[in-house]
Parts: structure tokens; sequence; C-alpha cells
């Protein structure tokens, strides 16, 4: 491997410290030996080792070598080296003015951050490949968290990602980069399992429709009606609807209580709850209604009378930082990572 700056083999060794592939309290490879097997010579070596000396991650013994000091030795800002710059869209400049959504992945992404003193940068717009690869190359961040980025990016991603600068997507899938997704279809097995245990068996799912990640709304809505058939082989045809929200009207909730006179569940996604609730307790005030997901519009503290399938964005946010903390110790955990999420039930009956 050939590094061209010292402040890359500053990174690369402290990597390897973290990793324990350089142990605590043991000597690391003599300046020689780095040099012959970076392909730099001994002054760039020197002065990458004498930064990790600096910043007490490393200690120096004439006639010994070089020592990796024990971790709970290091002065608090040498453990500040690992720093996390999370990219969510829309972002307002301060998280609490965030909707609960965005939120509570932040909260996750930022328990990891302090549990494990690292620090935490959140970005509202994508620079460049350039300009990214730039600040990572200069060590003012370790790797990118990339909140549901639109395919606009992908491109920026995957040149980021052949420059080897560690990234995670949430709710995102690229080639050659681990992905955090919420586990819908554990879930929805939950919410059949505890409605057919309540002996209701009739149950209708109202999902979005959009042109955007279009595959994704597709393959839960399928999941649901292949679930339910699976079960009960005589359940209606139509028991998932594809709703447009910009399209959504009460007379929406009208046709599907016609269709389904016998309805005995309703789930909702929740953008499309502030016009289907009102109108579906107009019309059977003792439905079970259970919201999929999370917002401000709907949550656990909203309305007490609503059961919800929570999409677990704070497990999400944590499980991607931890995904991003493997890659910058040089561990790869590639793939799609699951997160399952709960049935909260508060009104079934």
């Amino acid at each position: 491997m050939r590094t061209a700056y010292f402040g890359e083999l500053e990174k690369e060794l402290k990597k390897r410290i973290l990793s324990g592939e350089f142990p605590e309290g043991k000597a690391i490879p003599t300046e020689s030996e780095l040099s012959a097997h970076y392909g730099l010579g001994r002054t760039t070596v020197r002065k990458a080792l004498q930064r990790l000396v600096d910043s007490g991650m490393l200690n120096k013994v004439q006639g010994l070598g070089t020592f990796v000091i024990q971790r709970e030795e290091w002065p608090e800002d040498a453990v500040h080296n690992f720093k996390i710059l999370l990219i969510v869209p829309g972002f307002q400049g301060k998280a609490e003015d965030e909707d609960l959504f965005d939120r509570s992945l932040i909260a996750g992404v930022a328990d990891y951050s302090y549990l494990h003193r690292a620090s935490l940068e959140i970005h509202r717009q994508e620079p460049s490949a350039k300009k990214l690869f730039g600040w990572y190359r200069n060590l003012k961040i370790s790797g990118i968290i990339w909140e549901r980025p639109t395919g606009t990016y992908f491109p920026t991603i995957i040149e980021l990602n052949k420059l080897g600068v560690p990234q995670v997507t949430i709710n995102r899938e690229i080639e050659g980069i681990p992905s955090v997704f919420f586990d819908y279809k554990l879930v929805l097995e939950r919410v059949v399992d505890v409605f057919r245990a309540t002996g209701r068996k009739k149950l209708v799912f109202c999902d979005m429709r959009s042109r955007f990640q279009a595959d994704v709304f597709a393959e839960r809505q399928h999941f649901f009606a292949g679930l339910m058939r699976g079960k009960y082989p005589d359940c209606a045809e139509n028991i998932v609807y594809g709703l447009d929200r910009v399209k959504l009207s009460a007379a929406t909730a009208d046709r599907i209580m016609a269709e389904h006179p016998d309805l005995e569940a309703l789930i909702c996604s929740v953008p499309l709850t502030p016009v289907l609730f009102p109108r579906f307790r107009e019309l059977r005030p003792e439905l079970p209604l259970v919201s999929f997901g999370e917002s401000d519009l709907l949550n656990r503290d909203t309305d007490p009378s609503v059961n919800f399938i929570s999409n677990a964005r704070e497990k999400a946010g944590r499980k991607a930082a931890e995904l991003l903390g493997k890659l910058f110790c040089g561990q790869t955990d590639l793939g799609r990572h699951l997160i399952s999420g709960e049935f909260i039930v508060r009104k079934i009956g």
C-alpha cells in the first residue's frame, strides 16, 4: 500500500491502533518497517508517528521502540479522532427543530457518538465528492452517514467509495456500501399475529403510492398481501391500497369501507392518517387503527387511541454509526442490515 501524505499515513495507523491490530502496550513496527510497507520516506513516516505521539496514542521509548499507550490513559482529545458526518436532507441547523422522524435518527447517531467519544457534524446539503474527499483526506471527517440520499447523489457516494471514504446509507442500497433498513416484514408479521390472536383476520393496509422509491412501497405492499394470503387463503383480493397522498380525500375511506363492510382493523402509513383516520372514526368508531411509522403528525405521545408501528429510527442511527465505526477501524461489514421496529398495542377492542 502506498500512501501519499503523512496525514493519510497517520489516519491509517490510527485505524490499526483502534482496531487492535497494534495492541495496547505493545510496540508497533519500526520506522524502517513502516517505510518499506507503505513505500514512503523515513521523514514522512517520522512525521506521522510524531503526530500520534503528540496526540497521546503512542509513546516513544529511546532504544526500545514506539509503543501503543493503554486506551484509558489517552487524553480526551486523542479519542475524539472518529468524526462522523451525518447528511440529512432538509436539516434546519438544530436537531430540536427537526421533525420526530429525523430527530430520532439524529439521537441514535448522537448516542453512539457520546458513548464512543466521537464527534458529530450534521449537514443539510451534500457537498461535491471532491470537497468531501478533501475533508476526509485532511482528517476533518472520518466517514459519512447518508440519510435517504436521492439518486442524484449516488454517483458522489460511488466515487467516494472508490476513493476509500467510509460510508453508510440509510434506507438506500448501493453496491459495496453497508446500508441500514427498517425490517418491515418482521413487524408486519407481528401485527397480523396480534390481530389473529384476538380473532381478527379481515385487515386492510393503506400505503403510499409514489414514483420516488416506488419499489420500496411496492415491495412491502406485496409482502403484506402475500402474508395475509398465506395465513388466510380466503381473504379478499383488494386488501392493499396504494394511495396518492395528493389525491386523498374522505371519499377514499368511504370507498374502502364500501368494499370491506366487515373490516376488522386498518393499517395506514402515517402520511395518509390525517385524512383517513378521522373519516374511519366517523364511520366505525370501534375499528382498531394502526399507524405505520411515527412522525410529529402521529406518535406515541399524540394519540393514545392509535396503535402504531415504530420504524425504530433511533436504533437505525445507532446501527449506522456502529457500521461506520467498523469501517473506520478497517473492518468490513457490507450488505443490508435490518433493524426491527415495534408494534405498540394500545386499543384493539
